[in-house]
């Protein structure tokens, strides 16, 4: 259970990741609800 709480910790981080260094800040203001609306 440990290595599954690990893996979807590490799987969350690099979708965040993933969406902020795709998308850049700096094209859109930042809105919380955004990773949430946008499959990473």
């Amino acid at each position: 259970m440990i290595v599954a709480a690990v893996a979807l910790v590490v799987a969350v981080l690099a979708g965040v990741v993933h969406e902020v260094r795709h998308d850049g800040l700096m094209r859109r203001p930042f809105d919380p609800t955004y990773n949430s609306r946008v499959p990473s």
